[in-house]
């Protein structure tokens, strides 16, 4: 449980520093906000690390209520929110369909927790989104225009209320631990999430993170559903307009798992142990990426690909190709068999002349001719 903690509170605070918006602008430590791709993967494999075993130690269970949730472990229900935040900033075109495919699993995983606790007005929103998904007739009926805007109004007056209450309470979380650290006798670290000495505020701030992750979590939902049709078919056009450049015809694949269509958001939360499945697959994958075709299947592409740079067709003309040249291979071995022939022949003639042959006459050693 320590180990998990420290994996933890290290991984959280160097988010937070990072990526995330969510201290209300307040630098959690002193340290430089690191970026890149590297420092993204990193984050993604210790989250994952932890969600792995917060999992497996049950530290939080889906039964329990807000109340019966200790302020320590109330930061472990952050974890499926920041790795689908993180997921969401992958930008490679090429990794960014199953990055949001893997966001909408972390972030339905948080909503349908929070939804269990009373945390983020997710009923409402919930309800919302299903008469959205759920048209009448056969065009998608559109949400009211005013109904549509006083909800976004009100969602962003209550996320600016959630800011200024995070800003303050980090503010004076920061001063505490200041204050604790300059004591020899204090034992209280600005990392270490869960443990404050005021634990009434560091719970209202866990709380607070909670439903402001929420509502963020609300609108990244919502985002990547529009985004994905538009993603699939850039993909599908640019898949398409590489094979008319090959002026060859790819043999069919299948869509892999991650881009299929997931169900809705009401049928898929109304289901918590697929949703935890799902949740855990996600968690569980392997950082590298995994193959998508058999051996046979990579030896039959192969196989055709040379088959069309040489110019022969499947079936018996391949194997006239590969005759010819075996007999123009064995052509060429015949011509090396007869000028060998000729140099043994030359090489005996050579040699009987030798018997006849004298190199040193007679009075040849009294002209000097060795003599430079």
């Amino acid at each position: 449980m320590n180990e998990l903690s420290a994996t933890f509170n290290a991984a959280f605070t160097e988010y937070l520093s990072a990526y995330s918006s969510l201290s209300g602008g307040v630098p959690v430590t002193d340290q430089p906000g690191v970026s890149g791709v590297e420092c993204l993967e990193g984050l993604v494999a210790r989250f994952r690390q932890v969600a792995a075993m917060a999992e497996g130690l049950d530290v939080v269970s889906d039964n329990e209520e807000l109340d019966d949730i200790s302020t320590a472990s109330l930061k472990y229900l952050m974890v499926p929110f920041v790795l689908g935040d993180l997921s969401t900033k992958v930008t490679h075109v090429d990794d960014r369909l199953d990055a949001l495919n893997d966001a909408l699993v972390y972030f339905h995983r948080f909503l349908a927790r929070m939804q269990s606790l009373g945390v983020g007005g997710v009923d409402q929103w919930l309800q919302s989104a299903d008469n959205e998904e759920e048209p009448e007739g056969p065009h998608p009926a559109r949400p009211d225009p005013a109904t549509d805007r006083t909800r976004r109004i009100e969602r962003y007056r209550q996320q600016k209320e959630l800011d200024s209450r995070i800003q303050r309470l980090f503010a004076l979380r920061q001063r505490t631990a200041r204050e604790k650290v300059a004591d020899p006798h204090g034992e209280r670290d600005e990392h270490d999430w869960g443990k404050s000495v005021d634990e009434e505020n560091e719970r209202l701030l866990l709380v607070s993170l909670l439903e402001r992750s929420a509502a963020a979590a609300m609108a990244e939902v919502e985002q990547i559903r529009r985004e994905l049709p538009m993603l699939e078919r850039f993909l599908a056009d640019r898949r398409q307009v590489q094979e008319a450049r090959q002026h060859r015809q790819e043999p069919t694949r299948s869509a892999p798992a991650s881009s299929q269509q997931r169900p809705g958001l009401a049928s898929l939360m109304g289901q918590p142990s697929e949703l935890r499945q799902l949740y855990r697959q996600a968690v569980l994958r392997p950082s590298h990426r995994l193959p998508t075709i058999s051996l046979a299947q990579c030896a039959d592409m192969e196989m055709a690909i040379e088959v069309h740079e040489m110019g022969a067709q499947p079936g018996g003309d391949i194997v006239q190709t590969y005759t010819g040249a075996a007999a123009q291979g064995s052509g060429n071995d015949h011509g090396k068999e007869e000028d060998d022939r000729v140099d043994e022949q030359q090489e005996k003639k050579d040699r009987d002349w030798d018997d006849w042959k004298d190199d040193h006459p007679k009075g040849s050693g009294n002209k000097m001719v060795n003599i430079g």
